[in-house]
């Protein structure tokens, strides 16, 4: 008989278990009932031993593993099934067939199945590999690593963005130590990236070419970039956490380039502003009807005690009748004296209570008066107010004319970024700053703006490092200029004076505008300077006129010297000469002066006090008239010109830098022509100029 063939494993099991089963009955019906312990022990022997010996250790691991089987009577029908065989059904139904391999394809790889490995790695490489990936690398390996690999210029965004400026300034330092930790962990990343990016492109420009190499490098190249664009975005999740929530969904729409939320940063947040601000403007604003008081209290309201009538005199009881009208009209309206106790108790519980923090002035007025709000920032700071007028007294004007114009700025900025005017924080002077920084303003207009506000805020706003750092910054994106890269020749003008001779004959207007334009070029001093000068402050020497100055000027500092003005003589050139055409002046205007004492006075009725604004009108239109470009160059060049024309003519830079009335401390004119800056004065600038015209 041919041995019969099972379809499956589980076929064949089955029929083994039905055959032992059937070899058990067998035993216990010829086993003897008398000694159930010796049955017992015969029937584990015997269900042993055919465990054992027909199917071996398999089977017992595999089928009768913690299984029990319990046997009935002896009379037990044979059709009848045990419980070994109701558990093995059960277990027969509940495991479902196999699928076919078409199914199991459409369904698609089993997830649960053993993880495939790669082929096995170079030993020493995999345990140096497995080192770094447990143990790390030290700080000194990893900033050498890091250096090693130099970004591309081409592909430079590979690199770690950096953090906007405005953006910096605005979050927490938390958030920044944060952004600092992941922005260098960007750096190993970048420099991953350029060495692999460096090894794919000599293998592109190799001549054998091996295409599977290339590959696997560049999707090792794209996991690591979007890993550093992950990198990236979580950066801007965490500073967007900490921005105004209007401004978030501005800021998301912005795109990473090598700034965190791009270069255009200024620009956005311009017009985020002011698309909030038209939404606002738009928004029809609902007015909410006042909800008026039920007229029934709810089951458990409980009126408010009754007011307890405080211990007094006893009150006169008088009859009824007796009362008129005037006194009921008096009774209902407060006597003298109980008005003046309550206006007593009033001003006592003000003096006592704590100052009230009330609402800056500025708020109310489009324009704030600049002397008021640093009259009311210094009595926030404790300044006693009869010092007040003394402080306010150290700054000039013109000074003042410019704070006001920043201060302006900043109530803007302040009103927009819900900012308290007069104490901001210095990440909020910073962004101001950034702001006006990006809308074209020159390191000049910054610094007013910085001074303008560290008189509200407080000298911590000009001693601060980040604030420092910031304006060296300024410095090298857009430093200062000299305003004229040329000047013009003074010869030139001297020349066309000369034409303007005898003084005597000229007409007032004609002598003015000639002797302010002459005192311009000998002096070199701003036309500030001369609006100042007095006619009793004029000394007649022999070889020159002295001009004394007594009044505070722009270059007045504590310590320092008042600037005299020297004018000397010119014998061989009296139509040009400053002092004779200064003393004809003086002649011709004394009769029309009246009690002015002012140099300088106007050529029309009624003849009064002339400003330095005039004056500089007066020397531009003498310079247009000679032929000067006055589209380029302004009153205040001829201190330029008269200057530069006696360095040329051999003057030393000691006595111009005397002359001029720069101060010993001062650097302008050494850094404009590069030399070192000296004390000395006897004349020569005006004898340069003067005497060197054909």
């Amino acid at each position: 008989m041919p041995k019969r063939k099972w379809k499956n494993e589980w076929e064949k099991l089955n029929h083994k278990l039905k055959k032992l089963e059937r070899e058990l009955k067998r035993v216990r019906r010829n086993s003897n009932g008398d000694d159930d312990a010796v049955s017992e022990e015969k029937q584990e022997e015997s269900g042993d031993r055919l465990e054992t010996g027909l199917f071996g250790d398999e089977l017992e691991d595999s089928l009768f593993e913690d299984q029990v089987y319990q046997v009935e009577d002896e009379g037990l029908n044979k059709d009848a099934m045990t419980g070994a065989e109701i558990t093995m059904e059960n277990k027969e139904e509940e495991i479902p067939p196999e699928l076919d391999g078409s199914i199991a394809e459409i369904l698609g790889a089993d997830p649960t199945a053993i993880t495939q490995f790669s082929d096995d790695i170079h030993k020493d490489l995999a345990c140096r590999l497995e080192h770094i990936a447990t143990k790390g690398l030290s700080k000194e390996t990893r900033k050498e690593l890091v250096d090693k690999f130099l970004m591309p210029a081409n592909c430079t965004k590979i690199n770690s963005p950096s953090m906007n400026p405005e953006i910096k300034a605005a979050v927490t330092e938390t958030v920044i130590k944060r952004d600092k930790g992941i922005e260098m962990r960007q750096k190993q990343l970048g420099g991953a990236i350029a060495g692999l990016a460096g090894v794919i492109s000599k293998e592109l420009l190799a001549k054998d070419k091996n295409s599977e190499r290339v590959k696997q490098l560049m999707d090792v190249c794209r996991i690591l970039c979007d890993i550093q664009h992950a990198e990236s975005v979580i950066r801007r999740n965490f500073a967007i956490f900490s921005i105004k929530k209007d401004l978030k969904e501005h800021l998301v729409n912005t795109k990473i380039d090598k700034f965190l939320f791009g270069e255009d940063l200024a620009e956005a947040l311009r017009t985020a502003k002011a698309l909030t601000k038209s939404g606002t403007e738009l928004k029809v604003r609902s007015q909410v009807k006042p909800v008026k008081p039920p007229n029934s209290h709810h089951l458990n309201y409980k009126a408010p005690a009754p007011a307890r009538r405080q211990q007094g005199p006893p009150r006169s009881r008088e009859p009824a009748n007796q009362m008129t009208s005037a006194g009921a009209s008096s009774t209902l309206q407060p006597s003298t004296d109980a008005r003046a106790l309550v206006e007593a108790i009033a001003a006592s519980s003000k003096a006592n209570a704590p100052p009230l923090r009330l609402q800056p002035e500025h708020t109310s007025k489009p324009h704030p008066d600049c002397r008021s709000i640093v009259r009311s920032a210094l009595l926030r700071r404790s300044v006693p107010p009869a010092s007040i007028d003394i402080m306010l007294a150290s700054l000039s004007n013109n000074s003042w004319k410019q704070y006001s114009g920043a201060l302006r700025k900043w109530q803007v900025f302040c009103n927009i970024n819900n900012v308290n005017f007069y104490e901001a924080s210095t990440p909020s002077v910073m962004l101001f700053l950034t702001e006006a920084f990006y809308s074209g303003c020159q390191y000049g207009t910054l610094n007013c703006y910085r001074s303008a506000l560290s008189l509200i805020l407080g000298p911590r706003i000009s001693s601060d490092d980040r604030v420092s750092r910031f304006f060296k910054g300024i410095a090298r994106l857009r430093p200062s200029l000299p305003k004229y890269d040329v000047t013009w020749d003074p010869s030139i003008v001297l020349n066309f004076l000369g034409t303007q001779y005898p003084n005597e004959k000229l007409k007032l207007e004609e002598l003015t505008k000639k002797c302010v334009t002459l005192l311009a070029l000998a002096t070199a001093h701003r036309v500030q300077t001369l609006a100042k000068i007095n006619i009793h402050n004029i000394e007649h020497f022999s070889s020159h006129l002295a001009i004394k100055i007594p009044d505070q000027i722009k270059t007045s500092r504590p310590g320092s010297k008042q600037p005299i003005l020297i004018l000397p003589f010119f014998t061989s050139k009296p139509e040009i000469c400053p002092s004779k055409t200064l003393i004809t002046y003086l002649k011709i205007t004394k009769s029309i002066r009246k009690d002015n004492n002012n140099l300088f006075i106007s050529y029309q009725k009624p003849h009064n006090t002339v400003t330095s604004q005039s004056l500089s009108r007066w020397i531009k239109m003498v310079l247009k008239t000679s032929g000067i470009d006055t589209s380029i160059f302004s009153a205040h060049s001829t201190r330029h010109a008269s200057t530069s024309k006696a360095l040329k003519c051999g003057v030393t830079i000691e006595q111009i830098h005397k002359t001029a009335s720069w101060s010993d401390s001062s650097c302008v004119f050494g850094k404009f022509y590069n030399r070192v800056i000296i004390q000395g004065n006897d004349g020569s600038l005006a004898k340069a100029v003067f005497e060197d015209v054909n």
